[in-house]
């Protein structure tokens, strides 16, 4: 894990909403869902396509290009891309809550390269 960096407040991602952030360079999916934050790379591992408008399945993420599923908790595939070859795991992030502060910190693990 990267170092944790601070990237909103708790009132910009009330529950049910979701914010792009940069984290070091990085283009990152914030999303509360139920009061619990999750945190992701905003482009999806298959084609790039932006995270940003992916339906939600309870705690998986539907990429809108070619419908792959991700569980937001470890980033592993639920379903791989329709039609295409298989994708890598979601890159997904350490969130943590400072008072109001929401930081995140990136996950460099060398198996989402």
């Amino acid at each position: 894990m990267g170092e944790f960096v601070k990237v909103a407040t708790l009132s910009e991602i009330e529950p049910g909403k979701r914010k792009s952030v940069w984290v070091e360079g990085q283009r990152v999916l914030l999303l509360n869902i139920d009061g619990k934050l999750y945190a992701c790379d905003e482009s999806c591992p298959h084609r790039e396509c932006s995270m940003a408008k992916g339906d939600l399945e309870g705690k998986v993420i539907v990429c809108p290009c070619h419908y792959a599923k991700f569980d937001l908790e470890t980033g592993e595939i639920v379903q791989e891309p329709t039609k295409y070859p298989p994708t890598p795991p979601l890159p997904v992030h350490e969130v943590k809550i400072d008072g109001w502060d929401v930081l995140v910190s990136l996950n460099l693990k060398a198996d989402y390269a």
